[in-house]
């Protein structure tokens, strides 16, 4: 049976697959074909939940054609009702057809405490933020004694966890003042994974400070920036530093990025995951591709080994940010 946490390559955006035997879920789903072909390509027609951490296309692009294409039982968005856009537009009239065909369940908020656990019990999806509380006023207003809600301030944080240990945090977009709020609560943020938020890019906040301070709390072993090689400044160079500084965590970009290579390299493949869908692979544009990390044996094992890539990004990276 297999147990594994999977943070696709969908370019500059986020997805990630959590499967537990039967049980399936993903976080956030970018536009493009990947995530569709993941899905294909694993013989999944079925997905238990689906969790949107905020509306921004790089994040709810991909769930309109997800729903006519696949069976999804239940639906977390958190939404922005003052929002337009062809995205976000598609994605709510998917769900509305959804919703009144009896096919899918939405819930239309994704708040602290939401919790989802397979049918083993191995594997559960936490919601650490935002509060429930603060999802009530919505984007572009002000809770009492607080700053003005953006949608990157409620995007959700969910820890997904295995057999109690929290492997993998998926922050979404997620800003300082979102993890100031919960460094105040005393929640615990330790996880193994941190797929760092807002793609590496600006925090809403001291940029290094901030980078740092997540670190500290998270302590990974890995820290993953979901990104595409062709949208410049993702990860930006002194968020990887300061990573690098706070951590000896392993930096895995799903993507090779301008600044780390030029030029591609000649063959960009041989050290990814065998055959799970990745944005970058047909252009030769992965750096870490799409990441697997697998439950079922007594220890976790990586796909993309983590070896395999650190060599690749040292042969393939000359100018590589994560030295």
């Amino acid at each position: 049976m297999t147990t594994s946490i999977t943070v696709v390559d969908v370019g500059h955006g986020n997805c990630t697959l959590i499967r537990d035997g039967s049980f399936t879920a993903l976080v956030d789903v970018a536009p493009g074909d990947v995530p569709l072909s993941l899905l294909e390509d694993l013989n999944i027609s079925h997905l238990d939940a689906v969790v949107i951490s905020h509306a921004d296309d790089d994040h709810i692009g991909g769930l309109a054609n997800l729903l006519l294409a696949v069976d999804v039982a239940a639906v977390w968005v958190n939404g922005d009702p003052a929002r337009s856009g062809k995205s976000w537009d598609a994605a709510r009239a998917a769900l509305q057809v959804a919703e009144d065909g009896d096919r899918t369940v939405v819930h239309a908020a994704v708040g602290a405490g939401t919790r989802i656990v397979s049918p083993s019990g191995r594997v559960a999806l936490t919601v650490l933020a935002p509060a429930g509380a603060n999802l009530l006023y919505g984007t572009g207003v002000a809770p009492p004694n607080s700053g003005r809600n953006t949608a990157n301030g409620l995007s959700a944080i969910v820890a997904v966890s295995v057999d109690g240990h929290v492997q993998a945090l998926l922050t979404g977009d997620a800003d300082s003042r979102a993890f100031k709020k919960l460094h105040a609560s005393k929640a615990n943020l330790r996880a193994n994974i941190l797929v760092f938020p807002h793609h590496g890019g600006l925090s809403n906040g001291p940029t290094e400070r901030f980078a740092m301070d997540l670190c500290d709390a998270v302590q990974p072993e890995v820290v993953v920036f979901s990104v595409g090689r062709a949208k410049r400044g993702f990860p930006r160079s002194e968020i990887v530093a300061a990573v690098r500084s706070r951590s000896s965590a392993h930096v895995a970009c799903t993507q090779l990025n301008v600044e780390c290579a030029v030029r591609l390299p000649r063959d960009p493949s041989a050290h990814l995951h065998p055959t799970a869908s990745a944005a970058g692979r047909t252009g030769g544009m992965c750096c870490a591709g799409t990441l697997e990390v697998d439950f079922s044996a007594s220890a976790p094992s990586y796909s993309p080994s983590l070896s395999s890539h650190r060599q690749f990004v040292v042969s393939s990276a000359p100018t590589r940010m994560c030295r």
